[in-house]
């Protein structure tokens, strides 16, 4: 059930969640670290790297 694509090119199930917990852990890292007031260079973002 999990590998099903309901149509070409789509993200199956696991791999939207996948996402969705890789985003959480994205914005919960920059959150804390504006809580922080954190000083250093914040690193920069790019979901299309593999």
């Amino acid at each position: 059930m999990q590998n099903f694509w309901y149509a070409e090119s789509k993200w199956t199930i696991i791999e939207v969640v996948q996402h969705v917990i890789d985003t959480e852990r994205v914005f919960s890292y920059r959150a804390l670290y504006f809580a922080r007031n954190d000083q250093t260079a914040l690193p920069g973002f790019d979901q299309d790297v593999l």
